[in-house]
């Protein structure tokens, strides 16, 4: 049974490894920090493997598991005195062109500017494609929220990237975590 569980765990896992990564490295924007995250939600969503009744939303459960082990954690990670920088562009998970770069790491450097659960609405939605009845699982709240948190947050960019001429200085790989 043991070595069932395992397969059927990681056959569903793997599909979904990159977004998770994406995700819990978007949020920590630290290497180290995002694969503590990434090692707890495995262990932890491995363990309850049994109680999870649908296996078809194990995405949504992984997701939820790491933004709960990050919003408990949250000020672990903003102590942390060493922030090892990343390349935003490590999160599109392609070879792109310098411009599409340029672009992402703008992107990143906006979002660190806004609310976090905006961002991590944003993110989970615009980037990683899931619908706002999950992201509300994951989050934690009701539909309209993250429809709000989703909307807001896109005016929020909208107007850093129009009027905030510091992001344009900055190439992505000095963001300071608030």
């Amino acid at each position: 049974m043991p070595k069932n569980k395992q397969y059927q765990f990681l056959k569903l896992y793997n599909p979904i490894k990159m977004d998770l990564e994406k995700f819990v490295l978007s949020l920590t924007l630290n290497r180290n920090d995002s694969k503590d995250i990434i090692g707890d939600t495995l262990l932890h969503t491995f363990t309850n493997f049994e109680k999870i009744k649908k296996k078809s939303s194990l995405k949504s459960y992984l997701f939820t598991t790491a933004y709960r082990l990050f919003t408990s954690q949250r000020e672990k990670f903003r102590r942390n005195e060493y922030k090892e920088p990343i390349e935003f562009t490590e999160l599109a998970g392609s070879t792109l062109s310098s411009d599409k770069k340029y672009d992402i790491n703008i992107l990143y450097v906006a979002l660190e500017k806004i609310p976090e659960l905006q961002k991590e609405a944003i993110i989970l939605a615009e980037i990683l494609g899931f619908k706002h009845k999950e992201i509300a699982e994951i989050q934690g709240t009701s539909l309209s929220n993250v429809k709000s948190r989703v909307y807001r947050a896109k005016k929020e960019l909208e107007n850093i990237l129009k009027n905030d001429i510091s992001i344009y200085k900055n190439d992505g790989t000095n963001v300071e975590t608030k």
